[in-house]
């Protein structure tokens, strides 16, 4: 197993120094310099294809066993550092999917509704909502932009880890690429984990002075752990035995909240959304500058002169050089002029199965990763969210339902709730079918019939009051309305139906005297 573990080790500080190397030699080749980089940007792509077999490695000798598995910290933070640099840069393909995931997933909004018998109203208590609220805590974790940018911290990195002070109430979000050092396992599971080392600069206001701060945190399970065995944190976690770098503090107020995605049995730490499609988003960029080069390259070329004899190339070359081909070209027995067919020489369109790739990877669909409905396709009709969409955007509400779980039992608000509101949305007929059924069926009342039917129009309302039943507000209410008021209700004379044709109209004061008069006439 240490021979396994020193080879793979020694396989990524190859490709490092591969890189470096690359890069530094950029700045000797003169003209040179894009291919040598195009060659780099290539190599990246295979390096990334050839990721699971370089980079997987325990997370400290000090604390896991050799038999561990999964990504190692390290090469954790380094995916985390490249896939955050090519969301943010490249903005095609990775950008876009992002965004995507995003709007599947908060598209539709959400509530923090309390689920306690005493709120029937749904709102939160006030410590409960001072808390929330707080400019701080509202911008880090609660707002609908900061639970996007926690679903960006899974997209990109797959370790969402929130710090909670109890002292302060105040939320902080820990980036695994600065802010963790490194983390402590159960022995006996190595996917669950005890403690984060935690890792901060802390600078003074008035002299700038800055140092580094560094601290053991619980995590929120183990820490409930402890307190029902009711058995107390330590002050201090020592390093490795024999040791002269000094112990590191707990802290005994804040806790971690975490969660880490796409992990595997006995996986230590997540894999970012991005992971897989990655490759492909980067491939096909390549695909892309590429096509666009050719092309750019056959415009540039208009004709094809082909020459029989070395006298004739000549000839034909003088005349090349002086810019005069377009204009006019006479040509003799040994020179053919003919122009070079463009269209469709090159066809960016074949690179659709790379899309498909990564946009598989990321659970969109590739029409709406690529924002265009292909060949021969319709926009509308392709890019509606379809169900495999839709239950992939359902897993990850439930991820942050199951996130905020945790977030509230940390505030020690237990019965607090994050509620999403549907994701498949009706035509507003079909939803002003379903409220009347609803109200015919005694689902709903008329004031929630009312309150969703103006919402659904879009129209202000100019009463508060109910509105009453009259002739415009339904045939059924304006029938009963007139049927208690007529004093002989048997008296159906008045009523159209079958066989009762003078209650539709006549054509004349005599009721049917035109159809009888014409009966007459074919008598007679």
């Amino acid at each position: 197993m240490l021979d396994s573990m020193t080879t793979r080790v020694t396989t990524m500080k190859a490709i490092e120094k591969r890189y470096r190397d690359q890069v530094s030699e950029l700045a000797d080749f003169g003209d040179s310099s894009t291919r040598v980089l195009v060659e780099a940007f290539g190599q990246v792509v295979t390096d990334l294809l050839k990721i699971e077999d370089d980079g997987w490695l325990p997370i400290s000798q000090a604390f896991m066993a050799e038999n561990a598995k999964g990504m190692d910290l390290e090469n954790a933070k380094k995916t985390t550092c490249y896939l955050e640099k090519q969301t943010k840069v490249m903005g095609g393909l990775l950008g876009r999917g992002l965004r995507l995931k995003n709007n599947h997933v908060f598209g539709r909004g959400y509530s923090i509704k309390s689920t306690a018998d005493d709120d029937k109203d749904g709102k939160p208590k006030s410590w409960i909502t001072n808390i929330i609220e707080d400019e701080d805590n509202w911008n880090t974790i609660f707002s609908p932009t900061a639970l996007k940018e926690l679903n960006r911290i899974l997209f990109t990195s797959g370790n969402l880890v929130i710090l909670y002070d109890s002292t302060t109430k105040l939320f902080e979000r820990l980036a695994i690429d600065v802010n963790i050092e490194n983390a402590l396992t159960y022995p006996e599971n190595r996917s669950r984990l005890k403690y984060v080392l935690r890792t901060y600069v802390v600078q003074d206001d008035i002299s700038g002075e800055t140092r580094t701060k560094r601290e053991w945190v619980p995590t929120l399970a183990y820490k409930n752990r402890l307190k029902a065995q009711k058995t107390q944190l330590p002050d201090v976690l020592p390093r490795k035995a024999g040791a002269t770098v000094a112990d590191v503090p707990v802290s005994k107020t804040s806790v971690i909240i975490e969660k880490r995605i796409n992990k595997d049995n006995g996986d230590t730490w997540g894999v970012p959304d991005a992971f897989g499609a990655a490759p492909w988003a980067v491939l096909y960029s390549t695909y892309l500058k590429d096509g666009a080069k050719l092309q750019n390259a056959l415009a540039a070329i208009s004709y094809l002169v082909k020459a029989k004899t070395e006298l004739a190339a000549k000839a034909a070359g003088a005349k090349v050089s002086q810019g005069r081909i377009g204009i006019a070209a006479v040509g003799g027995v040994d020179t053919e002029i003919q122009q070079v067919p463009r269209a469709g020489a090159v066809d960016l369109y074949e690179g659709r199965p790379i899309q498909a790739q990564a946009a598989a990877a990321m659970d969109v669909s590739v029409t709406g990763l690529a924002a265009d409905p292909g060949l021969g396709g319709s926009y509308a009709s392709e890019n509606a969210l379809s169900q495999p969409e839709q239950l992939a955007a359902l897993s990850r509400q439930e991820d942050f339902v199951d996130f905020f779980r945790q977030i509230f039992t940390a505030m020690g608000a237990k019965d607090m709730v994050l509620d999403f509101k549907r994701l498949d949305v009706d035509p507003i007929h079909r939803s002003m079918q379903s409220l009347g059924i609803a109200r015919e069926q005694g689902g709903i009342n008329q004031q929630e019939y009312r309150n969703r039917s103006l919402e659904l129009l879009d129209i202000d309302p100019t009463s508060n009051k109910l509105p009453e039943p009259d002739a415009w507000t339904g045939s059924k209410s304006s029938t009963l309305a007139s049927m208690q008021d007529d004093p002989d209700p048997d008296d159906t004379s008045a009523v159209p139906s079958q066989g009762n044709s003078g209650a539709v109209g006549s054509l004349d004061d005599d009721g049917n005297g035109a159809r009888s008069d014409d009966a007459a006439a074919g008598t007679a």
